[in-house]
């Protein structure tokens, strides 16, 4: 079987290369807390400790697709994965752009209950891409316990929704809707999932 590792290593160094230009001539300081407050926390640093921090893992990740009213399922080891498929779907919804400053409504609530607070964007401008984006984190640590995003886009020909979800550890999720202006509506949904023993495992680095 041929070695995933290149590929890889191509895909981190693209994957640093898109954020380095969305990031340039601006700092962030360090702590979801301090960027989740001004708005410039960057999706990269999660996408990039999930897949640094997963590959290599003993671990097998069932690959669960439905496109179609066709269902489709593997087992893959974690170095096998093909991150390409569901990284930038993430990616493209990130607004650490300093052009995003200001375009969304921010809320940061507490639930002492699960220790977990949550930061949420909600976009005030019906033409911005990524419409929700939700970063639930651990109150005591700040490390992310999960991610939630929804997403839409739309033309003269067709309105595309996506919801995206990802729990370290757990799963990684993306449903994706189209509803042409000719045709009927189709519906995809690509999961990542991982087994319960490899939460324990599985530390991100912000």
């Amino acid at each position: 079987m041929i070695s995933k590792l290149p590929l890889l290593a191509a895909f981190l160094i693209c994957l640093g290369l898109v954020t380095l230009s969305a990031c340039a001539g601006r700092k962030t300081s360090s702590g979801i807390s301090a960027k989740a407050d001004s708005g410039y926390y960057p999706l990269r640093n999660f996408l990039e400790g999930q897949v640094r921090k997963l590959y290599g893992l003993p671990i097998t990740v069932e690959r669960v697709a439905w496109e179609g009213g066709r269902f489709d399922s593997s087992l893959l080891p974690t170095m096998y994965l093909d991150w390409s498929e569901v990284i930038p779907a993430f990616m493209k919804a990130d607004i650490s752009a300093p052009e995003f400053l200001g375009k969304y409504q921010f809320s940061n609530v507490e639930d002492n209950l699960t220790a977990t607070r949550t930061y949420t964007y909600t976009a005030t401008r019906p033409d911005l891409f990524t419409r929700t984006l939700q970063i639930h984190t651990d109150m005591l640590d700040y490390h992310i316990k999960a991610l939630y995003i929804e997403t839409k886009a739309s033309n003269f020909w067709k309105s595309t929704s996506q919801k995206l979800l990802c729990i370290p550890g757990n799963i990684i999720q993306i449903q994706e809707s189209s509803n042409p202006l000719i045709g009927s509506v189709s519906r995809r949904r690509l999961e990542y999932r991982f087994p319960r023993e490899s939460s324990d495992n599985v530390h991100i680095e912000e």
